[in-house]
């Protein structure tokens, strides 16, 4: 919520700055993505995996 008011707030002169922004990191969470997949004549399963990092990230504000 303070992030949206910040960036929608007005400067009064055309070369003012925003104030920095102070952000913290809740949480981090690896999830692997299959990309590609090997088919046999009975089975099917991965051939190629990545890993997909997910960060959750928080202001320190409550969302209401």
């Amino acid at each position: 919520m303070a992030l949206q008011k910040l960036l929608r707030t007005l400067p009064e002169t055309p070369y003012s700055r925003p104030p920095p922004l102070h952000v913290s990191v809740v949480a981090l969470k690896e999830q692997p993505r299959v990309v590609s997949w090997l088919f046999d004549e009975d089975s099917v399963r991965p051939s190629v995996t990545k890993k997909n990092i997910w960060a959750v990230i928080s202001d320190g504000f409550s969302v209401t």
